[in-house]
């Protein structure tokens, strides 16, 4: 791939039309004359992203800032196929014809300070990475499915709780029962009336007790039906919409598809409330019909009080512990089945951590494989290593946003749990309330830890569970006899680091904006130069410079002369490097004239 040509309407480059070669590309000019900008509005259009936070919001105000209301638009050419990408000042995204991979862009401050930052050392590394695409769209997937089963499985856990509480009622309510059916025997076994009205009393008690259980399975299936209610009407409600069809509509097929999901969940809905009318109906009948036979009940413990002080209490009292006992009984499935799908669940969720965890891994064996090659390629003086799963900040912070408001000391324990305990393993505890293992692992009481995990248990599980420890990647230069961290580098010594590393990437487009300030011209002909020359002639680059040996030595094939009137940027000379007036603009504005590079030439051959 390789961009193929650069233009701009309005803002400080109105009018640029710039064709790019396939090789290397050389931007000279003066200071202030749009070099940079140019730079930052390909970003822009192509939406690379910056190598930090900072680094990409700096770039997008910048590239707007010279934008104001105009639009840039970049031809590229994608293995012998033309892709066009535009974007206005305005648009939170460039439009696109079709894909493409964006270029490896770099500004000088990147370039100075990305070694600094754990996340721009991996970023680089993982511009080597061929399929980095693919595991990308994986796992983002993969990490969706556990969310998604996270919360279903929560939901199933919650049930199966407040199902246990009930069903742990039923022994203590089975004796409650027993108590009472002996005292309705004492009732009636000296009196064949009152035998005779406690039989009537007990088929009564039955059927209520069987209609009971009947409302308590509509109800839960009407809280069901309702949550789905709610659900469709939401989606009807605050779902988007689709514009009106162009003529000739390119995506007719997708947008019929669109129109028949669109139906098929107001079917649903339609559906749903139908369900819902009849669930109420059932309940207003069975109500009644209950109302009816308790009423029944109610009148013959009636003449059973007559009979007998306090017997309508007794056969009342029973016949209420026996319609309990009837809806804690009918639970009882209800629990096995909510306990088979939480199951189920579990070992689905189960399956889907293991392809996470192998993606992640498939990723770091990836890393290590580029390290290594560019270690080969680039050492002895530059190494370059993995650590596999070094980075455990955002771990620790997700971990203390948890525990925030718990009265534990965060902060402490979030950095020693991210130290010591994997997001899987930890989410294991908090699902078992493994209070023992958090306690010996931390080292605190058994009451602390109890503490931690009830406070963990009213987090984003999900979000937990799938957050990315990621790897930590070091760059070290061989300083004398020792190897040396990129931390303890000076800033031209970073910049040494950096820039081989950047320009290894041979199979991406690579642009760099100004990178000899803090390197000297012995590194720009040694390794800059060396580096760029044994790339294809395919393998674009786009470099802004002031450095004369990086077009000159490096035999650029388009040299771009950049010059500005104060208002406007614009290009004076686009060609070749033997063309007469970049030979020119060349001796001019990086040489400092004809006269002090004959001066120099003079000096040299004398010394």
């Amino acid at each position: 791939m390789h961009i193929e040509r650069i233009q701009v309407e309005e803002g400080f480059l109105d009018g640029l039309d710039l064709e790019l070669s396939a090789g290397l590309n050389v931007v000279i000019g003066a200071r202030g004359t749009g070099k940079t900008s140019l730079i930052e509005l390909i970003r822009f259009c192509l939406g690379a992203p910056g190598h930090t936070v900072e680094s990409s919001q700096r770039s997008a105000e910048h590239a707007m800032s010279i934008l104001e209301d105009g639009r840039v638009t970049v031809t590229l050419n994608v293995g012998g196929r033309k892709v066009t990408v535009s974007r206005a000042g305005a648009e939170s995204a460039p439009k696109q014809s079709s894909e493409f991979v964006p270029p490896s862009i770099f500004s000088q401050t990147e370039i100075e300070t990305v070694g600094l930052s754990s996340k721009g050392r991996l970023r680089i590394l993982d511009t080597f990475i061929k399929n980095r695409g693919q595991l990308v769209r994986t796992e983002t997937a993969t990490i969706s499915e556990i969310k998604s089963l996270t919360t279903e499985i929560g939901t199933y856990r919650q049930q199966k709780s407040d199902l246990g509480e009930k069903l742990a009622q039923l022994p203590a309510l089975e004796e409650q029962l027993k108590e009472a059916e002996a005292k309705e025997q004492q009732l009636t076994k000296n009196s064949a009336a009152l035998k005779a009205r406690k039989s009537e009393v007990d088929g009564f008690s039955n059927q209520s007790s069987a209609l009971a259980v009947r409302l308590s399975y509509v109800e839960r299936l009407s809280e069901a039906v309702s949550e789905w209610k709610e659900q469709t009407a939401s989606l009807l409600e605050h779902g988007a919409e689709l514009e009106e069809a162009p003529e000739n509509d390119p995506a007719a097929q997708a947008r019929d598809h669109f129109e028949k999901a669109k139906k098929a969940v107001q079917t649903a809905r339609r559906e749903l409330l139908a369900a819902e009318k009849l669930l109420a109906e059932i309940t207003n009948t069975t109500n009644q019909e209950k109302l009816k036979i308790d009423d029944k009940a109610r009148q013959i413990r009636k003449d059973l009080e007559l009979h007998q002080q306090g017997a309508g209490v007794v056969v009342r009292q029973a016949s209420s512990l026996r319609e309990k006992k009837a809806q804690l009984v009918s639970l009882t499935n209800t629990a096995k089945t909510v306990d088979t799908k939480l199951r189920s669940l579990q070992k689905t969720r189960e399956a889907a951590l293991d392809r996470l965890d192998q993606i992640r891994e498939d990723r770091f064996n990836s890393r290590k494989e580029c390290a290594e090659s560019l270690s080969s390629d680039l050492g002895p003086r530059i190494h370059v290593e993995v650590e596999r799963a070094g980075q455990v900040e955002q771990y620790s912070t997700v971990l203390a946003d948890c525990l925030k408001g718990s009265g534990l000391h965060y902060n402490d324990l979030a950095s020693s749990l991210s130290g010591s305990m994997s997001p899987r393993e930890l989410t294991e505890c908090i699902d078992e309330s493994n209070h023992e293992l958090i306690s010996e692992v931390l080292g605190i009481n058994r009451e602390r830890a109890i503490r931690l995990i009830a406070a963990l248990k009213t987090c984003n599980l999900g979000e937990l569970l799938t957050v990315t420890v990621e790897d930590d990647v070091l760059f070290t230069l061989l300083d004398g006899s020792e190897y040396k961290a990129i931390g303890d580098l000076s800033t031209g010594q970073r910049c040494t680091v950096i820039l081989p590393l950047i320009l290894e990437q041979k199979e991406r487009v690579i642009i760099v904006d100004q990178p000899e300030d803090h390197i000297d011209n012995a590194f720009i002909a040694d390794t800059v130069v060396k580096a760029i020359r044994e790339r294809s002639a395919e393998s674009q680059i786009l470099f802004s410079t002031h450095n004369p040996n990086i077009p000159v030595l490096g035999e650029a094939e388009r040299v771009i002369h950049m010059s500005s009137d104060g208002k406007r940027g614009f290009v004076l000379e686009a060609a070749g490097l033997d063309d007469s007036a970049i030979v020119t603009a060349i001796t001019n504005v990086m040489e400092g004239g004809r006269d002090a590079f004959q001066r120099r030439a003079k000096f040299y051959g004398k010394h």
